[in-house]
């Protein structure tokens, strides 16, 4: 396809004009286009012809100005042309007995290729190939192709191994060759075949060899072999099946089953081991970028933000407050903050149903690729599988939707929330981890949490909103068209100043990256603690647990305001169960009164440091009398209690 000028006679005499004398003099006295690992250049005459020019026996300057036709070199058989899409596909073609090579013949090819669906941004030589030179044909380069900054950024991208822009996931340079010409074998070929067939080859080879047909498009993803296919999709190769199948698309293959040979598990397992290796996908951004990630996606930059206000425009938030808080969450999807520092976001509304809290949770889900969705009867080892899945490489959002509890309370769900991994089964594979960089999104109409839950959420209350028959049609309209757009901005936010806190609470990362970037982030921050208050309602229980103990011992004639009183484990459970109206254990309601003690969240209760009596509780009084013994008559006078009560019926 990309056939070079029939070779001809070069007229000595008038081949180089003074003009390229004196630019082939530069180019031998320039270093960085001279340098010593290079035998041969491409350099471009005033007339557009291009020719290779070779200057390891030219000793000084003046020798190309006595004679420019010793820079000449002698025919050999060809040369390597290398070709780079947009996206840093790689494309090279060896062009024969080409001396001289008209720039026309390169740019037959490019229209060509362009025709067949690819888009040029350069044309490059390889290192080990002669680097082009003069003034003409990058002229002719930058005006065809893409602008010098536009090159740079495609070869710091490859430099960097940018997921996106290094490797060829449409495998277009496949269909230009003949399937026959792509052999796949477990057989070294390079040696003459004996009685029983050809020896086998070495297994690094096979794999590598494999790799390198494929330039960059297989890879191992977390554990398993994938193959990335037209820039954004991917599959996983889990099986020898699987794997072959893909390669007889592409390629003949040629397997030797013998028992010395490189077996089909064994190379794919080789294969995953030897491929370039990446953490999981991201088919969005995240800012700054996440090593081992590998992201199938555009970091669109410049200065934007309407697109992300016309977003939050759609819903009717309580307070100016919580929009920006809204206007956070986004952030915090698209930051690249370390695992585990990411708190979970609750959408309420005093207003109670109808407001669109589980419309705002969907949609921000939707935009960041969809949600892992949860319940609150779920098993933590479930959901765990879950999110260790391949399916969940690279969701951002785990949704809670329509919880309905009076207290939400679940150890498993905070650990969840502030883990640095997600550690569980998965399936067929034994234990696995996965980093966290889950966001919890949770809606319910009333926030009531445990101190722990509440103090790892940041709630977002929405007001009553005016209503619209065709409201959500319009919202999903306008995220399907301006997603892009909102990337931008998102990407874009994380350019604004940083305004430091006065104080900074256990989300000090998030708080640092997201929150500081608010004019208001002081005023925000005091919201957020008042939130996370008044969703505490342990608080509130423990004072409810106080008061009735205090009732029931002066049901009993204690006098709480000066006895100290043990209270054995099992009344003290009873009592809570009471108090609380809910049926709890005798080992249950211990744990969580001590946990109470130990946060300080009650004051006139104490564990019982001896075992003299039991396992227990005290009551102090607000004032201690000095000397004055601890009751331990607990159990007798609730007994008088009931018998007193008998009799008297």
């Amino acid at each position: 396809m990309c056939s070079s000028a029939a070779s001809t006679p070069i007229p000595t005499n008038t081949l180089f004009s003074p003009a390229d004398v004196e630019n082939l003099v530069q180019a031998f006295e320039d270093p960085e286009r001279c340098r010593p690992e290079f035998d041969r250049f491409l350099f471009d005459l005033e007339d557009g012809e291009v020719l290779e020019v070779d200057f390891t026996e030219i000793e000084s300057a003046d020798e190309i100005r006595n004679d420019p036709r010793k820079v000449l070199p002698a025919p050999d058989g060809g040369e390597d042309i290398e070709l780079m899409n947009w996206c840093g596909q790689k494309m090279a073609f060896v062009i024969y007995n080409w001396r001289p090579l008209y720039l026309q013949s390169v740019l037959s090819c490019v229209e060509d290729l362009e025709r067949d669906g690819w888009e040029i941004a350069w044309l490059g030589w390889p290192e080990t190939s002669a680097p082009p030179i003069g003034r003409r044909f990058r002229e002719i380069q930058d005006e065809h192709f893409a602008k010098p900054e536009v090159k740079a950024e495609i070869r710091k991208a490859t430099d960097e191994r940018d997921s996106r822009k290094a490797m060829c996931g449409d495998f277009s340079f496949l269909d230009r060759m003949s399937r026959k010409d792509r052999l796949i074998t477990n057989e070294d070929r390079t040696i003459p075949p004996m009685d029983g067939g050809y020896p086998p080859a070495d297994p690094v080879d096979v794999a590598k060899n494999t790799l390198g047909l494929f330039r960059g498009g297989i890879m191992a993803i977390g554990d398993e072999l994938a193959v990335v296919q037209r820039k954004t999709e991917t599959f996983a190769m889990t099986s020898p099946e699987q794997l072959f199948a893909f390669l007889y698309q592409w390629t003949q293959v040629d397997w030797n089953a013998g028992r010395t040979y490189l077996q089909k598990k064994e190379f794919q397992e080789l294969l995953r081991q030897i491929a370039p290796a990446y953490h999981q996908v991201d088919r969005l951004p995240h800012w700054p970028k996440l090593d081992g990630h590998l992201y199938l996606c555009d970091f669109p930059q410049g200065v934007g933000g309407e697109a992300v206000e016309g977003l939050l425009d759609f819903f009717c938030f309580a307070t100016e407050a919580d929009r920006h808080l809204c206007h956070a969450l986004l952030a915090t999807l698209i930051s690249g903050m370390p695992p585990g520092t990411r708190p979970a976001w609750v959408i309420s509304s005093p207003a109670g149903r109808g407001v669109g809290k589980t419309t705002l949770a969907a949609k921000v889900a939707e935009l960041f690729g969809g949600s892992i969705d949860v319940s609150l009867n779920e098993d933590m080892g479930v959901i765990k599988q879950r999110l260790l899945t391949p399916e969940a490489s690279g969701v951002r959002v785990v949704l809670a939707d329509n919880l309905k509890s009076f207290k939400l309370s679940s150890a498993d769900w905070e650990g969840a929330i502030t883990s640095r991994y997600v550690s569980g089964k998965r399936m067929y594979k034994g234990e696995r981890r996965r980093e966290n960089y889950f966001t919890w999104i949770l809606t319910l109409n009333a926030s009531s949490l445990s101190k722990d839950l509440a103090q790892r959420t940041i709630t977002i209350e929405l007001d009553e909103p005016k209503r619209s028959g065709d409201w959500e049609e319009r919202l999903s309209r306008y995220i399907q068209d301006r997603r892009d757009e909102i990337i931008r901005d998102l990407l874009d936010f994380f350019k604004r100043p940083l305004r430091p806190l006065k104080r900074y609470s256990r989300w000090a990362t998030w708080q640092r990256e997201i929150l500081c970037r608010f004019p208001d982030a002081e005023d925000i921050q005091r919201i957020i603690s008042s939130r996370q208050a008044s969703a505490d309602v342990e608080d509130e229980e423990a004072g409810v647990v106080v008061e009735h103990f205090r009732e029931s011992l002066e049901a009993l004639h204690y006098y709480t305001d000066r006895e100290q009183i043990f209270i054995p484990s099992r009344i003290a459970s009873e009592w809570m169960s009471d108090a609380l109206r809910e049926k709890l254990s005798t080992i249950g309601a211990s744990r969580r009164l001590a946990q109470w003690i130990s946060e300080g969240t009650v004051e006139r209760i104490q564990k019982n440091r001896t075992n003299a009596w039991g396992k227990g509780f005290v009551w102090f009084p607000s004032e201690i009398v000095p000397d004055s013994p601890i009751l331990t008559d607990l159990e007798e006078r609730m007994a008088r209690y009931r018998t007193d009560r008998t009799d008297a019926f």
